[in-house]
């Protein structure tokens, strides 16, 4: 759902908003502002109610938790009647433009959430359900329990992610011979993506560990959230001792993986570099490093950690202040 329209169903229900009404389709907007409007007027329940939305495979399902001495029977009936009323509602309205006379449109594998399309959107939703079943159909190897049903409120950028990695892990799989051994877990999961590899016993080492570094580069490249958090543990999991023992590596997951990249050209340098501090201190930041080399190779160095300043966007004046991950600074 577009920001616009999630910041309407905030403005009009603060008591009642759940950041879940932002997986929804925009289509589906009226319908949820009329089941809202419904709930306050059962009655002044805004300190006993709990109310989450989620796309189950045949619609809208809205999941209100009420404190019990508040709640009546009377009441009780009402939210029944409007949680069918939303289902039905979400049923008859198309996902895209709201507009009722709707088709049903069956997801790429089984068990995956239907779509409900009017007839000037059903054409190229349909598509998309075919591109996704061929997907499917040369990766379904790679799952235990056939193809995951993918939520379809999964943003196309984290789909082409998932979809790119799933593609390497399923070259590297074959390559060595390694079906039946390797097998992918995956979902999206509270707007993240999840990949997680299963192995076999029999399966090899070698390939066990380029996969598992697939699926978290997939896992961090797919995570959007603009938290800064602390990726020292990780980094030192992936370069050793190219991360100082003092080290402090703090940056959102875009910037981790940016700094990935730089940190394996200066290994292939082979310059002695360590590196000491990388912290996004917003507003701020601190990059800090070492080497053990000739001038020549320290002033290519230099350049190549002066990129980096660059591309992980320490440079910008107006640059937007980020929220901490739980756990705040070090």
């Amino acid at each position: 759902m577009k920001a616009d329209k999630i910041e309407t169903l905030r403005t009009r229900y603060p008591w009642y908003f759940d950041p879940s009404v932002s997986t929804l389709p925009d289509g589906w907007f009226h319908a949820v502002d009329h089941f809202l409007s419904q709930l306050k007027d059962i009655g002044d329940l805004a300190d006993c109610v709990i109310v989450r939305f989620e796309r189950m495979p045949y619609g809208l399902q809205a999941f209100v938790a009420p404190c019990q001495f508040n709640w009546t029977g009377e009441s009780a009936l009402a939210l029944v009647r409007a949680q069918e009323a939303l289902l039905l509602a979400s049923q008859s309205l198309c996902e895209v433009c709201g507009l009722p006379g709707v088709e049903t449109l069956p997801g790429a594998t089984e068990g995956a959430q239907a779509g409900f399309f009017c007839e000037e959107h059903l054409s190229s939703a349909a598509v998309q359900v075919e591109q996704e079943k061929a997907r499917w159909a040369d990766l379904a190897f790679l799952f235990r329990d056939g193809p995951p049903a993918l939520d379809r409120s999964m943003p196309e950028d984290i789909r082409k992610i998932a979809f790119d990695y799933l593609g390497k892990i399923a070259a590297k799989v074959r390559e060595w011979d390694q079906a039946g051994y390797i097998h992918i877990k995956l979902a999206f999961d509270e707007g993240l993506l999840v990949m997680r590899p299963i192995y076999i016993p029999g399966y090899e080492l070698i390939v066990g560990m380029e996969i598992t570094e697939f699926c978290s580069t997939a896992e961090e490249l797919a995570d959007t959230r603009p938290y800064i958090q602390d990726w020292t543990d990780r980094a030192r999991t992936i370069f050793g001792t190219l991360i100082d023992e003092g080290c402090v590596i703090r940056l959102t997951s875009r910037q981790f993986y940016i700094l990935q990249q730089t940190l394996k050209i200066a290994a292939s340098m082979e310059v002695g570099f360590v590196l000491k501090d990388c912290v996004d201190w917003n507003p701020g930041y601190e990059v800090d490093y070492d080497c053990d080399t000739t001038p020549h190779l320290e002033k290519e160095l230099d350049g190549l950690m002066s990129a980096l300043v660059v591309r992980l966007g320490f440079t910008e004046t107006d640059r937007p202040i980020l929220p901490e991950a739980p756990g705040g600074r070090p």
